[in-house]
């Protein structure tokens, strides 16, 4: 029996953490003084007394734009955000696989591209509001349980590729993506909100910096060597469904909610 058009209507969200974290007191002690702050914040301060003397700095110690013949230097880490923004991109918020035939699988893609720019790590999260299902009379597809003795789940992928294993899931291919996807053939089926399931992670990175040697720098260094890493990372989300000769005829939605994080 022939199904009609599959579309997923894909959500992105790109949002900043903003982590908040409780503040100590902190008590400085040796055997000649104690001293007691009720915080450490970014600044600098002196303190003395007949026995001692102890000057503070944290943080930026020349936080500017300056000028010179030939160059401008931007230092501090508000112009870090104003030069490389955070940007999360989606080649197509639809995908249609077409007319679905038993035991034919069909697919389509998109690609994901994350910019972290000032972030020094990113998180994309993945999530489908419901199963594929038909509209008018609330047919399902269920999401793949990939081929029978290899069986996957929402987080862990494994192979999918007789054509006698039904269902709905997701192959991940390029940057930062799980380790679990071992090629093309692996699949893994979207958690699914509606089933009180929680977003899985499809792309993360934790080292976004710039590779710059020596680091750390022992001593200084005139010119430093290195290149920058590649501040746009890029993956490919490949979408699967395949159905069984019983499955009901209908034009099946679902959508698939797609969050980046960045963090530093």
């Amino acid at each position: 029996m022939k199904l009609k058009q599959i579309l997923l209507i894909i959500i992105l969200i790109s949002i900043f953490l903003i982590h908040n974290s409780s503040v100590f007191a902190v008590n400085l002690n040796s055997p000649q003084y104690t001293i007691q702050a009720p915080n450490i914040n970014i600044g600098g301060k002196k303190q003395a007394s007949d026995h001692y003397s102890v000057d503070t700095t944290l943080g930026q110690l020349a936080a500017n734009e300056f000028h010179s013949s030939g160059y401008i230097v931007k230092a501090g880490f508000q112009y870090i955000r104003s030069v490389i923004p955070f940007t999360f991109y989606i080649s197509k918020t639809n995908i249609n696989l077409g007319t679905l035939l038993p035991n034919t699988p069909k697919t389509d893609n998109a690609v994901i591209r994350v910019s972290f720019g000032a972030a020094g790590q990113y998180t994309v999260t993945a999530i489908e509001e419901t199963l594929l299902k038909e509209l008018s009379n609330g047919y399902t597809i269920p999401n793949t349980t990939c081929d029978s003795g290899t069986s996957c789940s929402k987080s862990s992928a494994n192979i999918w590729s007789s054509p006698s294993s039904y269902g709905f899931g997701y192959n991940m291919d390029g940057e930062d993506i799980p380790v679990d996807f071992g090629g093309l053939t692996y699949f893994r089926p979207f958690p699914d909100r509606s089933a009180t399931e929680d977003p899985e992670i499809i792309m993360t990175s934790s080292n976004v910096t710039l590779n710059i040697t020596p680091t750390p720098n022992p001593t200084i260094v005139p010119n430093p060597t290195g290149t920058p890493r590649d501040i746009t990372h890029e993956a490919t989300i490949t979408f699967k469904a395949n159905i069984s000769p019983i499955q009901a005829a209908g034009s099946y939605q679902a959508v698939i909610n797609f969050v980046a994080t960045p963090s530093f």
